[in-house]
């Protein structure tokens, strides 16, 4: 996983991390740091999903920063317990104000994930997809392990947004995700598989 302090730098990272007509999927997590559940979200899993990812998909986290000095007494920072990271509330609002701008999409400050396709040496906004984690799986931790292996092992199978969709067709994704994550709405399936921007 990796800090995306602000929308510029997590860009340049993108595009220093592909090679040069590379193409894949890139993750964004949308996830205010003050919320009970990302703390341990964060806590639980910031290493394995990193390690899990490998080179599939980069996750990186909006907002969040690395290397605050531990003597730093700044309360615009708030340091991420077990990691090296920091989040800072106004560097998440200014990516995300300018994520959602590029998207066309209006923010709810609910916990959620895009994946991004990267081609042609440039991040496609457009067409991105939008998984809400909130809808998807409420407050429970282990759905939510669930939900981003899906998606990283998604990520291995397909390269592209338009394959993963080709991939996960409608009654296909209802039928899996439906097994797979017993407390979802068919609501929460529409949202999540075609939540395409």
């Amino acid at each position: 996983m990796l800090h995306a302090f602000t929308k510029t730098r997590f860009e340049d990272s993108v595009k220093e991390r592909f090679e040069k007509d590379q193409s894949g999927i890139v993750m964004v997590i949308m996830a205010r740091y003050s919320i009970d559940m990302v703390k341990q979200m964060i806590k639980e899993n910031y290493d394995f999903w990193h390690i899990n990812a490998g080179r599939v998909v980069d996750i990186y986290l909006a907002g969040y920063g690395a290397f605050l000095p531990a003597d730093n007494k700044n309360k615009d920072y708030t340091v991420v317990e077990g990691t090296n990271l920091f989040f800072n509330n106004r560097a998440f609002k200014t990516f995300k104000d300018a994520l959602y701008k590029d998207m066309g999409l209006e923010y709810d400050d609910r916990i959620e994930i895009f994946l991004i396709d990267y081609y042609d040496n440039k991040i496609h906004y457009k067409g991105a997809l939008r998984i809400d984690v909130s809808a998807s799986v409420g407050g429970d931790q282990e759905e939510l392990r669930r939900l981003m292996a899906f998606f990283i092992n998604a990520c291995r199978k397909c390269s592209d947004i338009q394959t993963l969709e080709k991939c996960y067709n409608f009654r296909t994704a209802k039928k899996m995700i439906k097994s797979k994550f017993k407390k979802i709405t068919l609501e929460g399936v529409i949202t999540l598989v075609f939540s395409f921007v």
